[in-house]
């Protein structure tokens, strides 16, 4: 089963002109509900850990309907000017994708989004994400979303 992408193309038009290496800009949304890590993903098994537990959740029933719910406020977002603003304050350390996870509160408030180790960039992202507010009530507590996002064609 291939990757749920959804294009950010309107939302990244002005970023693309400024940074054509992003104008390939994607983000696919793995959703999980598992058990939130109890590490911030500062090690490489927490990470994979997270990652896996938001991919296992693509698959069930209430996950569909909550991607296509989360994906359309996701491309309301400007998540575009967030990625411009880290990749500046981090110039030279753009990895080829950046990751984050979301770890959603059943009100759709963001308890958590955790990031890969040693990628300041993704690092940055989350803390962007962490504030942000108004995403879809997800179907449980604890709701994880795994966010990529292609830096480079």
């Amino acid at each position: 089963m291939g990757v749920p992408v959804f294009t950010l193309a309107p939302t990244l038009a002005p970023m693309s002109r400024r940074f054509p290496r992003l104008a390939s800009l994607a983000l696919a949304l793995l959703l999980g509900a598992a058990a939130v890590p109890t590490l911030r993903a500062q090690d490489a098994e927490a990470w994979k850990s997270a990652v896996s537990e938001a991919k296992a959740m693509l698959s069930q029933p209430d996950g569909a309907d909550y991607e296509k719910r989360a994906g359309a406020v996701m491309q309301r977002l400007p998540l575009a000017d967030a990625m411009r603003d880290c990749l500046r304050r981090n110039a030279g350390k753009a990895p080829a994708m950046i990751n984050v996870v979301l770890v959603l509160s059943l009100d759709g408030t963001v308890r958590d989004a955790l990031h890969p180790p040693n990628d300041p960039v993704s690092g940055c992202v989350a803390a962007w994400m962490n504030a942000q507010k108004g995403l879809p009530t997800p179907p449980r507590d604890a709701w994880m979303v795994h966010i990529q996002v292609k830096t480079r064609p």
